[in-house]
């Protein structure tokens, strides 16, 4: 189930707002990945001066850190679908900053290494978990333009690691470097936690037999008469009947709601029907058909929306042989921009089937084994 689009515009933030709570915090992340990964080759001769480091052990260093975030890349988008950006990325940061702080203190070839590794798990998320981030909150027009300014702050990044930084160590040494990089990635890791709003989809109820209630919430609508066929308007098309949705449900139109359940009641409230929405009005139009218009308006999907089925079937199999087994059919789809996933699979095999019923090729009823 998918937010409808009044919900969905409802619950998006501004542009301006989106900038702020979710571009920048999430482009912080990224521009710290660059300059996590550029550092050691301007740090490379304090290195070697003061821990007598080789070429060599400069480039195992470098290895630690592209071994874990290349390691980490399909566990990441496994997290990201299962737990979302915002929960991920501040946790893989609080990991960079881990390392960070190692790598400060670090006195031997091991321990730096360890906290290179830890750097680059914590940097491994910085481009994917903002791809995410950017899809479920920016509109679809504007990924081009977002994403192009995403990857330009990691290109930022990698600047800040030339000469801004070699700024710096004329006043702190490598230490103090990773130290003040350790606290800059906590604050960024706790902006994403707490700035960052969750993307949360609102159920609302489609035009489905397959959830729990459908036909209760229907039978509900047809007893207040939303379903009914008679006309609403008088001959010659002159309404003199209610002009909005909130006047109709108190007009003598529609039975007593005293007896509504809480699911029905949550459902309609969702649609809209207290509200002053104005009805259609055409003429000769029945309840039924201004229901039908609402629905029509408050369920299609809108331009980043698109309907999801999850299947998942057991089957039992008997054998002439007297064996039986349970067999397992799960299906996981997602609508297209020209077609739902739901007209897919359910729309096109119920035509399927209609049409062999039709065309007399099913001359058994009931269920086939």
């Amino acid at each position: 189930m998918t937010a409808s689009p009044s919900e969905a515009a409802a619950a998006t933030p501004g542009m301006a707002r989106l900038i702020a709570v979710v571009f920048l915090p999430f482009a912080g992340g990224y521009f710290l990945s660059y300059l996590f990964r550029s550092i050691n080759a301007v740090i490379a001769p304090q290195l070697t001066a003061e821990l007598g480091l080789t070429a060599a052990d400069l480039g195992l260093l470098t290895s630690c850190y592209f071994l874990a975030f290349a390691s980490f890349q399909l566990p990441l988008g496994l997290l990201l679908d299962r737990y979302g950006p915002r929960r991920v990325q501040s946790i893989l940061l609080l990991s960079a900053a881990v390392g960070a702080l190692l790598f400060a203190v670090g006195d031997s070839m091991v321990e730096l290494a360890i906290a290179r590794a830890l750097i680059g798990l914590g940097a491994a998320g910085g481009l994917m978990a903002s791809f995410k981030a950017i899809t479920l909150w920016f509109p679809k027009q504007r990924w081009p333009l977002i994403n192009g300014c995403f990857l330009a702050m990691g290109g930022l990044g990698a600047i800040a690691a030339t000469a801004p930084l070699e700024e710096a160590l004329e006043i702190v040494d490598w230490r103090g470097v990773f130290f003040a990089l350790a606290g800059v990635t906590v604050v960024v890791a706790a902006l994403i936690r707490l700035v960052v709003p969750e993307r949360a989809a609102h159920g609302v109820y489609r035009g489905t037999l397959r959830f729990a209630g459908f036909s209760a919430i229907m039978n509900d609508c047809l007893l207040l008469g939303l379903l009914h066929s008679q006309s609403a308007s008088l001959p010659g098309g002159q309404h003199t009947g209610p002009k909005t949705w909130g006047q109709l449900m108190e007009s003598e139109l529609i039975k007593p709601q005293q007896n509504l359940s809480p699911e029905t009641r949550r459902c309609l409230e969702l649609l809209g029907v207290w509200s002053d929405e104005p009805l259609e009005r055409q003429s000769g139009w029945s309840v039924g058909d201004e229901f039908s218009a609402l629905l029509a308006k408050r369920l299609s999907y809108g331009p980043a929306e698109r309907d999801m089925v999850v299947m998942h079937h057991e089957i039992g199999v008997s054998f002439p042989g007297g064996s039986r087994q349970t067999r397992t059919c799960t299906l996981v789809g997602y609508g297209k921009e020209d077609m739902t996933i739901m007209a897919s699979t359910v729309g096109l095999t119920a035509a399927a089937g209609a049409s062999l019923i039709l065309a007399g090729r099913l001359e058994a009823t009931g269920v086939v084994r």
